[in-house]
């Protein structure tokens, strides 16, 4: 992957205007599945492209392309991506017209809980097979059934998102080999990547809604991009989520870069490029997330100290770190309550990329 950001940095980024002297680069925004199945949002390419790199510095997109069944296949099929061609040229068009690529994966949901009539069960290889299937399928326009036939372009990566993954050391090994298995599948492919969503962080993984410092040490040895899902975490008021998003990025870095160990003989520094993604918080109020408290305004500055905490110690878990994830844009209004350019990416701008 690209090289990792400096928290003082204020290299310009080639092409961007508004960000042309930031502290943060290369980051990254999940995008609705409304992308991929209406001609309106389709539409919003254009503006959006150029919004993300005249204004927030956001080179990854994880564009959600739907939710595999119990089977391994995205539900609905074809018909759950009837404007994925139609948004892939849309972008393609701007690039060539700007001369700027985006790194874009197909972001892929399912649920590991057993009780959901949609449950994966990952210990099956049949299923995994047919997972794996569908991904060729979204960064190939020749493969058989491909989605995207016709495409200018593909997908140059998978992101897979299934939860719960935490806890469960079983489920776990065969989600890692599932991402083994995407990886070798792929690579067939000329410079696509792979991406797992990972839980918060909490030594001891006392749920299965987190993951201790071992499962983001092994799998990020397995995959190109780690983003942590760093919200959802019940802490108020602000100065709290601020102070947990801190200990978020230390922890997790420390983790995936084996530093939690003192990189012993089991944990040396990973060689594979990993690279950690955090998530910022821009979606409706829930019972475990206070928009007062759990917002951009205040994961930026925590993620922010925890950044500069590693650096003042000579940690080189901060080489690790590639950006913050903005989690969701839609619109881009605000009206639904995800991300709105009055709020949410007005705060990125202003206490991330300005910090």
């Amino acid at each position: 992957m690209s090289n990792s950001n400096s928290a003082d940095s204020t290299t310009s980024v080639a092409g961007i205007k508004g960000t042309a002297q930031v502290h943060h680069r290369n980051n990254g925004v999940w995008l609705g599945h409304a992308y991929v199945t209406a001609q309106s949002y389709v539409d919003k390419v254009a503006t959006l492209a150029q919004d993300m790199i005249d204004s927030y510095s956001v080179l990854y997109w994880f564009v959600n392309v739907g939710k595999v069944n119990s089977s391994g296949q995205l539900i609905g099929g074809a018909n759950g991506l009837s404007k994925a061609v139609a948004f892939l040229n849309a972008l393609n068009d701007w690039e060539a017209a700007h001369g700027h690529k985006f790194k874009l994966f197909a972001w892929i949901n399912g649920t590991l809980t057993k009780t959901d009539a949609d449950y994966i069960d990952v210990s099956n290889a049949i299923v995994r097979q047919a997972i794996v299937d569908e991904c060729k399928k979204l960064v190939s326009t020749a493969v058989a059934g491909s989605y995207i036939g016709g495409a200018g372009r593909t997908f140059d990566g998978i992101q897979i998102d299934f939860e719960p993954s935490g806890q469960d050391s079983t489920r776990f090994d065969n989600l890692k080999t599932l991402m083994d298995d995407i990886r070798r599948a792929i690579n067939a492919y000329p410079g696509k990547f792979t991406s797992f969503v990972a839980p918060k962080y909490k030594s001891g993984t006392p749920s299965q809604w987190f993951w201790d410092s071992s499962f983001y040490y092994v799998m990020g040895r397995h995959v190109d991009i780690l983003a942590a899902m760093t919200y959802d975490s019940g802490e108020k008021p602000g100065d709290l989520y601020k102070n947990w998003m801190r200990d978020q990025t230390t922890s997790i870095l420390r983790s995936v870069s084996g530093k939690f160990w003192d990189n012993d003989p089991d944990h040396p520094l990973p060689k594979n490029g990993i690279k950690v993604m955090l998530g910022f918080p821009a979606y409706p109020a829930n019972a475990h997330h206070d928009v007062e408290a759990e917002n951009i305004k205040f994961a930026a500055p925590g993620v922010d100290a925890g950044l500069k905490a590693l650096e003042k110690s000579g940690d080189p878990s901060r080489d690790y770190f590639q950006g913050a994830a903005v989690f969701l844009h839609t619109d881009g209004t605000g009206k639904d309550d995800f991300a709105g350019k009055s709020t949410d990416w007005s705060w990125f701008d202003h206490y991330w990329l300005r910090a």
